[in-house]
């Protein structure tokens, strides 16, 4: 699940809505041009993530960014 770096849980937001706060996360630069992974149309940020080093690269990133808490996906649903 994704957080606010704080403990709390981020709000649902529409996928464009998502991108632009993780892109002001300060996401690094993971791309060449120095932009964040999350900068861009959706359409495009989607393709990357699709990308397995991208995926690795942001499995590791959200959870040194204290942007990732554990969800038991096999326990009740969280209220």
């Amino acid at each position: 699940m994704l957080t606010d770096g704080d403990g709390g849980k981020l709000p649902f937001l529409e996928q464009p809505a998502l991108f632009g706060v993780l892109a002001g996360s300060g996401t690094g630069d993971l791309l060449e041009e120095g932009k964040s992974v999350f900068e861009g149309p959706p359409e495009i940020i989607a393709e990357r993530l699709a990308i397995p080093s991208v995926q690795a690269w942001a499995r590791d990133w959200f959870n040194s960014a204290g942007l990732a808490a554990p969800v038991d996906v096999d326990g009740p649903c969280p209220g």
